[in-house]
C-alpha cells in the first residue's frame, strides 16, 4: 500500500494496511481492482453505511504501483467509475485525511463535495468529510 494510504488508514481507524484492506473487501457491496501485469495498482468500492439506507461508504486503497501507472489509474478510476456505485446508492460518503492533499484534489476532481476538515478517528486528526449524490 502507498505510504499515504497506509497513514490515512492508521489515522482514520487505527488499522494496519492489511486490516484496512481486509475490512474494506470483507464488507464491500461493490469492489474492483486495477491489475497491471498481474500486480494490483489500486482497489476501490463501497460498503453500506449501517442504519442509513441508500448511503454507501466509498473507499480506495492504492499500492506503490499507482505511482508508475497514473494514466491507467485515471482511465479506470474516474467519474464514469462512480456510476455503478451511484446506481447502488443515492449518496456516497467518506472522510479523507486533510494531510493527504493529493487525495483531496482527486476526490474534488471526481465531483465530490469536500467539506471543511473536522477531528476524526482515534487520534482526532483532521479529515474532510466528502459526499457525492446521484
Amino acid at each position: 500500500m502507498r505510504l499515504e494510504d497506509a497513514e490515512e488508514c492508521r489515522a482514520a481507524g487505527g488499522y494496519s494496511p492489511m486490516q484496512a484492506a481486509m475490512l474494506c473487501l470483507q464488507t464491500a457491496t461493490y469492489a474492483r481492482t486495477l491489475l497491471i501485469s498481474d500486480a494490483p495498482v489500486a482497489f476501490w468500492g463501497t460498503n453500506a453505511v449501517p442504519g442509513v439506507p441508500g448511503v454507501g461508504g466509498i473507499w480506495l486503497l492504492g499500492t506503490t504501483g499507482l505511482l508508475r501507472h497514473r494514466r491507467a489509474f485515471v482511465r479506470h478510476c474516474n467519474r464514469a467509475a462512480l456510476a455503478p456505485m451511484l446506481d447502488q446508492y443515492h449518496t456516497l460518503v467518506n472522510f479523507v485525511d486533510a494531510r493527504y492533499t493529493e487525495a483531496v484534489r482527486w476526490v474534488r476532481w471526481l465531483g465530490f463535495t469536500v467539506l471543511p476538515a473536522i477531528p476524526y478517528g482515534p487520534f482526532n486528526l483532521l479529515f474532510h468529510p466528502i459526499v457525492i449524490r446521484r
